[in-house]
């Protein structure tokens, strides 16, 4: 009996239309973070100048640190593109580099990042420039067990090891966060040991969105399913996640009540449940553990998400065969149509 070759996902083409809205963050290369103490000190320190040292000192987040239940808030001093002069206007921050940073960062081998010293080793100003005006943005590690996506503050400043997305609204999240999505990032993203990399060249900019970015039609109801899906999907995990009666009890991110209630244990627990709970089958699932306990609710919140998804694309058909070799393969082959169709007319 034959079978049917394996589908030929190296034929992808990087689309126009997803350019420039997914960045790398920025690679510090020194010791430009600080704790939550520190930053405190800077941040009521006053300038001669008049300026804000909320300017150049930031909320940070890494890549674990985006699915991990964080403890004291991490900080970093950010001068951005500054010139070395215009950094000097921040007076505690610039002192503080220059007393911490500078004398090993002024030895770097490469020329550029020696001679300024006082700036991160990538600066990342593409990112800079396209989250002008933005007043949230989309955050995901660039390695990971599962691929989750969350939003994160304007003002939080993400480094190299997480992508982010310049856009600010829930249908864009909603896609992102689709099982299409996941399942395109998965077939052309590379690995590190067990763990899925995202790899925006090859997951993000060949990825064909339902509505080309920045042509979304948003009076369709298809628009607006995804987008109050999504908008629901978000909400529910991070009532989960910092549940409003534990908070109003004063618990905090590192008491036994909140420390567990991390991404990466909720996204463990809704896979259990996807491959044996859902079945009847509670092997592996403990019945008191609140992430196993939500993840039910989990399942159907992403399944009313990618519901609108495939219904924007006009594929309902496929939901009923999702997460199956069969429904995966097909799901693959029409986002790889649909991708060569939209590289094609690019290309006229």
């Amino acid at each position: 009996m034959s079978t049917q070759p394996s589908l030929d996902l190296t034929r992808a083409q990087i689309l126009l239309e997803n350019e420039d809205i997914s960045f790398s963050g920025t690679k510090k290369g020194g010791a430009f973070d600080i704790d939550e103490s520190t930053a405190e000190k800077l941040l009521n320190a006053v300038n001669k100048s008049g300026l804000s040292n909320r300017d150049v000192v930031r909320p940070w987040v890494n890549g674990s640190a985006l699915l991990a239940k964080p403890g004291k808030n991490t900080w970093i001093i950010d001068f951005g593109l500054m010139d070395e002069e215009s950094a000097k206007q921040y007076e505690a921050p610039y002192e503080y580099v220059l007393n911490n940073v500078y004398p090993v960062k002024s030895q770097n081998r490469r020329e550029t990042r020696a001679r300024n010293w006082w700036l991160h080793s990538e600066t990342a100003p593409g990112m800079r420039k396209a989250l002008k005006g933005v007043k949230r943005q989309i955050a995901t590690p660039r390695i990971a067990k599962h691929r989750i996506f969350v939003w994160i503050p304007i003002e939080t400043l993400a480094d190299d090891g997480t992508y982010v997305f310049a856009r600010e609204d829930d249908y864009f999240f909603g896609v992102l966060h689709s099982y299409p999505h996941e399942i395109w990032s998965l077939r052309l993203g590379t690995s590190l040991e067990d763990r899925p990399r995202y790899t925006p060249s090859t997951t993000f900019e060949t990825f064909p969105f339902p509505y080309p970015p920045g042509k979304e039609d948003t009076d369709s109801p298809t628009y607006a399913a995804i987008s109050a899906a999504a908008k629901q999907l978000h909400e529910e995990r991070e009532a989960w996640l910092n549940p409003p009666e534990l908070i109003a009890l004063g618990a905090g991110a590192d008491s036994k009540a909140l420390k567990d209630r991390t991404l990466t244990n909720l996204y463990n627990a809704l896979v259990a449940y996807r491959e044996n709970g859902a079945n009847g089958n509670d092997n592996g699932l403990a019945r008191n553990d609140p992430a196993s306990t939500f993840a039910p609710r989990l399942a159907q919140l992403h399944d009313a998400l990618d519901q609108a998804v495939l219904s924007a694309y006009g594929w309902e058909d496929l939901f009923t065969t999702l997460r199956t070799p069969e429904g995966d393969e097909e799901l693959l082959r029409r986002l790889l149509a649909l991708n060569l169709e939209r590289a094609a007319q690019q290309d006229k």
